[in-house]
């Protein structure tokens, strides 16, 4: 992934991750590689929600997050979630000493068979839209590590490879039948989106695979 954000060749880097932890935000603070993620700038214990975020930036690499994420808590009088960057959730403050406080002492992510009618409402929903918008600016997707269990973003993505014939997805899976057994979706297009190029599939994780086939994928004529 690291190798992918530096590479110059690729333009546009958008990250969508279903997990709810915070490795790749680490890894790419790690290796001083900017990202926006649609928050703002710290403020004390907190980063507010901005949409805007994504558009203004400067920097190639965006980071959705569908699911939400163990980061992110409702604070009280504000309409979405935002980032808690303190230490203690009871004595949360912006950089004026204004306290605020954390309505719900645990973090704003979405997990159960319930989520998908989530995708509707509050952040998830600006979430998803800007999810939506990344996949029509692309023509290539690199998938690696996604289980292919949920419904509403298996149509997404089935939708985007029939959305062109230059759209491609790279699957890096061990075991690609576990997952055409999961999601009747997935089983309904493989066979024929494999034969036609549209689905290449390498039995290795993202953390195994040679940068250079990935950016080759991605770059291809």
């Amino acid at each position: 992934m690291v190798e992918l954000a530096r590479d110059a060749s690729i333009e546009r880097l958008d990250i969508i991750t279903l997990n709810h932890d915070t490795l790749v935000e680490r890894l790419l603070r790690q290796n001083d590689i900017p990202f926006a993620d649609g928050f703002g700038p710290v403020d004390g214990d907190l980063r507010f929600f901005d949409d805007s975020d994504f558009d203004t930036t400067s920097a190639k690499v965006r980071i959705l997050k569908p699911h939400g994420s163990v980061d992110w808590y409702r604070v009280r009088g504000v309409s979405y979630p935002a980032v808690f960057c303190g230490s203690n959730l009871h004595n949360c403050r912006l950089a004026s000493g204004l306290q605020k406080h954390i309505d719900i002492k645990t973090p704003a992510f979405l997990s159960g068979p319930g989520k998908i009618l989530t995708y509707n409402r509050g952040i998830f929903s600006e979430i998803f839209y800007r999810m939506h918008q990344a996949f029509r600016q692309h023509n290539s997707l690199v998938m690696s590590g996604y289980g292919w269990g949920d419904t509403a973003i298996n149509f997404r993505i089935i939708n985007w490879l029939g959305y062109s014939d230059q759209n491609a997805m790279m699957l890096l899976h061990r075991n690609p039948d576990e997952l055409i057994e999961r999601s009747m979706q997935l089983a309904e297009v493989y066979r024929a989106y494999v034969e036609k190029g549209r689905i290449l599939l390498s039995e290795t994780w993202l953390s195994e695979a040679k940068p250079a086939n990935v950016t080759g994928f991605i770059n291809r004529g």
